[in-house]
């Protein structure tokens, strides 16, 4: 399961729900670029797919 947060929240706001779904899936959470704790966006658009694999 990814969880992406919008309207500029963090990944944080996914606390309270991420550790009861991680019982029966995996869990991924990111900040997408320039949010939260993440590095700015690059010139290049960010895939999710490229995220997942790093």
């Amino acid at each position: 399961m990814v969880f992406l947060s919008g309207l500029g929240g963090e990944m944080d706001n996914w606390d309270r729900v991420a550790p009861s779904i991680a019982r029966c899936a995996r869990v991924v959470r990111y900040d997408r670029p320039g949010i939260g704790a993440s590095r700015p966006a690059p010139d290049a658009p960010v895939l999710a797919k490229d995220v997942a694999l790093r």
